[in-house]
C-alpha cells in the first residue's frame, strides 16, 4: 500500500466523521427547539426540510437515548405548558382548571382577541374551544328586569 492510498482513506474517514457530527448536532438542536416550545412545522420551515424529516430526526435522538427519553418528554411537556401559561397571562385569560397535562382557560373580550389567542394556542396542542357569544349583564342594584 502506498502512502497516497492511506491518506485517501484517512480523508474519507475524517469526512464521514464530520458528517456524523453534523447530523448529530442537527438532530440534537431540532430536539432542543421542539423542547423549548417550537412546533414541528416552525422548525421544518426554518431549516427548509419537511416536517417528516424533523420528526424522524427527533425520534432518532430519543431512540439513541432511551434511558433519557422520559426526562426529555417531561421537559417537553413542561415547556409547552409554560408557554401556554405565558400566552394566557398576556391575553389576561383566567385559569379555570389545571392539571399536570392540561389547562382550561376563560377568556373574555373582542372576537379578534379570542381568535388570536386560539391561533397561538393551536401549535401548543389546543384541543377544544367553547364560545358563548355575546352576553350582556346589567350593572347596578336593579339588574335586568323583565318587561311588565
Amino acid at each position: 500500500m502506498t502512502e497516497d492510498s492511506q491518506s485517501g482513506r484517512a480523508k474519507e474517514r475524517a469526512a464521514a466523521k464530520a458528517r456524523r457530527i453534523t447530523r448529530t448536532a442537527f438532530r440534537q438542536s431540532s430536539f432542543d427547539l421542539l423542547a423549548s416550545g417550537y412546533s414541528l412545522e416552525q422548525i421544518a420551515e426554518a431549516r427548509k426540510v419537511s416536517v417528516r424529516t424533523i420528526q424522524r430526526e427527533i425520534d432518532s435522538v430519543i431512540a439513541a437515548r432511551r434511558l433519557d427519553a422520559p426526562e426529555r418528554y417531561v421537559h417537553l411537556q413542561v415547556a409547552r405548558l409554560t408557554k401556554a401559561l405565558r400566552l394566557a397571562d398576556a391575553f389576561r385569560a383566567r385559569v379555570i382548571d389545571a392539571t399536570t397535562e392540561s389547562f382550561v382557560f376563560e377568556l373574555t373580550g373582542a372576537s379578534n382577541k379570542i381568535e388570536q389567542f386560539v391561533a397561538l394556542m393551536l401549535p401548543l396542542g389546543l384541543v377544544e374551544v367553547s364560545r358563548t357569544g355575546i352576553v350582556a349583564i346589567a350593572r347596578g342594584p336593579e339588574g335586568m328586569q323583565s318587561a311588565p
